[in-house]
This record gives C-alpha cells, structure tokens and sequence, in this order.
C-alpha cells in the first residue's frame, strides 16, 4: 500500500480498517470535521458521523452521513464509536 500512497477519499485508504481481524465492515464506524472524508467513508460502506465544526455545507457527491454533530461529545452512541 505504501507503493500507491493514497489518500482520502480512495476507497483503498478505507479499505485499510476493513482487514483488522474482529472488526467487520459493516460494523465499523467513522468520524470527521472533514466532508470529504465523511463521505469518502460513506461511499465505502462505514456508518459516518460528520463533525460539522466550521458549519460548511456537506459536499454533494451523491452520499450523506449517517449523524451530524457540532461537537464530538454529541456523536450518537447507536453509531457505534
């Protein structure tokens, strides 16, 4: 992976948490300040949760996320993180 130095919001960046043992794709979780990020995880698969810190709108490439918080301390526990 080093070789391709990718980045978010390559999918393969991603792909990188879904090969630890014990935690499965479906059950994994992100969070972000970023958009673009919180999307890229989306589109991978991740249930999101979007740290809206700057109060900029989300980035319209087709996914929303799951919660959208202003504080961390506000992440809903269902999202599992």
């Amino acid at each position: 992976m080093d070789a391709l130095r990718p980045c978010k919001p390559d999918l393969r960046v991603y792909d990188l948490a879904s090969g630890i043992p014990g935690i499965p794709k479906n059950t994994a979780a992100s969070v972000s300040s970023n958009s673009f990020d919180a999307i890229g995880a989306k589109a991978f698969g991740f249930r999101v949760c979007w740290c809206k810190r700057a109060g900029a709108p989300v980035d319209d490439l087709g996914f929303v996320p799951d919660a959208t918080v202003r504080r961390l301390d506000g992440i809903p526990k269902p999202l599992g993180v």
